[in-house]
């Protein structure tokens, strides 16, 4: 009997130095796409019928480990999505939400949020192995782990039709790839001196356009340059992965852009989940403008000029286009108001809340201006919304939407003595010719 409990105790004593081991071996470098990962014991974990979580619980199923923390409004409205999605795929698909943030801070936030106390994913608290295994500059972040625990896919978003084509086929195609971000990028200093910046002493002032950069995980599609002090620098601009909207916008100083020859509807944003690889790929651009040091302590309007005039013939040497700005009447929807506002605001909560459950739609501490966004939204809609209420302040409504169309909308709206009416408005947008 004694060298029963030895051997036994030997052997546990091994498997425990080997877990260890491999988990030890696998800190000293990130997880790439490819790479096995190793059976990581979690122990704070909540909605969970067991005091350990294992990667091994779930053995035969796709685990798909969302990286996300408290003050990502983004990352918490997506767990009900997630939740739907396994529930599509159940016995295929298991989502874990992993989070470095405490149970102090969990539990906060549950009290405070819905979607947090409603979700029965389970939670994963505390976490310091995972967000190292694999580094990322901002969440969500999730990370596909196949049923043999290798490591499929690290994107910022799981959608269905994502997961669609990976249990149809196997394959990751559709996936926006993010594979450990860059995270010795420093994005407060030009492009040219990224590095080692050994050409820095000698720049007066350059423009320069790009390809654009896979391994970046962002798009900035427009930005001033700030010192160390927050103060804006406005002789000097730069863009990241930015579409030739983007550019024509901030040059032109135009809210949108028409494209007017055979094939030009390339350069406008797919959103389809198989081509949002390819399109950042061929038509997303870097472009960075330093002006002459004259215009250092100019005043910023002065600079703006000369910036925007810069970038008009930039963009005219790169791509080979013309441009005109004609105002272009539109189709819209103005949100109004029908009388005396109906909602009570709780004067204590002064922090800004969106949620979406189901066919519910809450919005706390609201600014209408921003409303008119979220209702296109709801409506699944690229018509633009005006806010025409003239109603200035922070509102509380909640909004039940069984389907998404006008009149449902305009039902809820009307419990508040507002409506959405169709309207025209004229805009000037830059044409783009050959």
């Amino acid at each position: 009997m004694k060298k029963i409990l030895f051997l036994t105790g030997t052997l546990i004593l091994i498997a425990v130095v080997s877990y260890s081991q491999l988990v030890s071996d696998v800190k000293r470098r990130p997880i790439k796409i490819g790479d096995t990962i190793p059976d990581i014991i979690f122990r704070n974990v909540v909605n969970y019928n067991k005091k350990e979580l294992r990667l091994t619980d779930f053995k035969g199923e796709l685990i798909v480990i969302d990286i996300w923390n408290r003050w990502c409004t983004t990352c918490i409205a997506g767990f009900p999505k997630n939740e739907r999605m396994q529930d599509k795929y159940k016995g295929k698909l298991q989502f874990l939400l992993l989070t470095s943030n405490t149970p102090e801070e969990f539990n906060a936030l549950k009290n405070r949020s819905t979607i947090v106390r409603n979700t029965r994913l389970p939670y994963i608290l505390s976490d310091t192995l995972v967000n190292n295994l694999f580094p990322h500059l901002g969440v969500p972040h999730h990370i596909w782990i196949d049923s043999n625990f290798v490591v499929k896919a690290v994107t910022n978003e799981t959608s269905e039709a994502h997961l669609d084509d990976y249990f149809k086929t196997g394959s990751t195609r559709s996936v926006r790839v993010r594979d450990n971000d860059l995270m010795d990028f420093n994005d407060r200093v030009p492009l040219l001196s990224e590095g080692k910046g050994r050409l820095q002493k000698y720049i007066q002032s350059y423009s320069l356009f790009m390809s654009s950069i896979p391994d970046y995980p962002f798009t900035d599609p427009m930005g001033y340059y700030t010192d160390t002090l927050g103060m804006r620098i406005t002789n000097r601009v730069r863009f990241i992965n930015a579409s030739l909207t983007d550019l024509l916008q901030f040059a032109f100083g135009t809210p949108n852009a028409r494209f007017d020859f055979p094939g030009g509807d390339k350069y406008q944003e797919n959103k389809g989940a198989e081509d949002s690889n390819e399109f950042i790929k061929k038509y997303t651009y870097c472009y960075e403008l330093l002006l002459p040091p004259n215009y250092r302590d100019s005043l910023p309007e002065v600079n703006a000029r000369a910036i925007r005039a810069k970038m008009k013939n930039d963009i005219a040497s790169n791509f080979g286009f013309k441009f005109s700005v004609k105002d272009v009447e539109y189709d819209c929807l103005e949100l109004l108001s029908t009388g005396p506002l109906k909602t009570e605001r709780k004067k204590s909560e002064k922090t800004p809340l969106s949620e979406n459950i189901g066919s519910r739609w809450r919005f706390l501490y609201w600014d209408l201006t921003v409303l008119a966004e979220s209702l296109r939204e709801i409506l699944q809609s690229d018509m633009l919304i005006i806010d025409k209420t003239g109603i200035r302040g922070k509102v509380d409504l909640e909004l039940k939407i069984e389907t998404r169309d006008l009149p449902t909308l305009n039902r809820e709206l009307n419990k508040y003595n507002l409506k959405l009416s169709p309207g025209k408005i004229i805009l000037p947008t830059t044409i783009v010719t050959q």
